[in-house]
């Protein structure tokens, strides 16, 4: 007799700008908390403790679920707030984290199982299942000619990966921030 359960899992994406996917977590259940999950995960301790960046310069936007207080971290303001410069913020901020929605929108259009409820013996199964159509998804995202315009970065770069200009320390100073990240691009950017 095979026994089939159903599973509610949270998914972690980390994507670049044109939709691959750098890392993904499907093996925390569904009623742990995003940050919790974003917390626990191996990619947390490779931005935190290991100063990872995907690409150069690279800024995680995450909900208002999340901490706001590291450097690699950004989310939006209350939708509640009536400050211009606020309100900015959020808009441009929206229009940037909805390419992650709609990233999992396209990997729910690819691959029909993911619309459906994932039905296997473990929580691990249904976790690799996701980790594997994703690998799958970037793989078609190459074949299609659609590459993450980070991907081409010169080896030769290397040596001056980890170096910002002054201009740069001011949005990524260190790895806990002392001022909200969304803080201190709201004041680079939106005030006026």
């Amino acid at each position: 007799m095979l026994l089939l359960v159903q599973f509610d899992f949270t998914i972690l994406l980390l994507k670049g700008a044109t939709g691959n996917i750098y890392a993904v977590r499907s093996s925390s259940p569904g009623s742990h908390h995003d940050a919790h999950v974003f917390r626990d995960s191996n990619l947390f301790t490779k931005l935190h403790d290991e100063n990872f960046r995907p690409f150069r310069n690279a800024l995680l936007l995450g909900d208002s679920a999340y901490p706001t207080f590291f450097d690699f971290l950004a989310t939006p303001f209350s939708d509640k707030t009536e400050v211009p410069s606020e309100k900015k913020y959020n808009k441009s901020f929206c229009r940037a984290r909805v390419v992650v929605e709609n990233t999992i929108g396209r990997l729910k259009n690819k691959f029909n199982v993911m619309k459906s409820i994932i039905r296997f013996r473990s929580l691990e199964q249904s976790s690799r299942l996701i980790q594997v159509l994703c690998a799958i998804f970037n793989f078609v995202l190459k074949k299609d000619g659609v590459s993450d315009m980070y991907d081409d970065l010169d080896s030769d770069d290397d040596d001056d990966k980890n170096e910002t200009s002054d201009d740069e320390n001011e949005i990524y100073p260190d790895s806990v921030a002392r001022v909200p990240t969304r803080v201190r691009i709201m004041n680079k950017y939106f005030i006026q």
